[in-house]
């Protein structure tokens, strides 16, 4: 099992997260096999390497 740890550089998390989080539940949804946490700037994730990766691509995308 693979750790990442993103810093939202440059984007304010009210728009990343959306209100009541509502946009980081879909990141949740589309990745049910990774731990995602969050805490302010900052998205912590654990799980498969390649998964990660993919994560961090739809990441990259906003």
């Amino acid at each position: 099992m693979a750790e990442k740890l993103i810093y939202l550089e440059g984007v304010d998390p009210v728009d990343f997260y959306g209100v009541n989080n509502v946009r980081f539940s879909k990141f949740v949804e589309l990745f049910p096999d990774l731990k995602i946490v969050s805490r302010g700037n900052e998205i912590r994730i654990s799980g498969k390497k390649e998964r990660l990766i993919d994560f961090e691509e739809r990441v990259d995308l906003f």
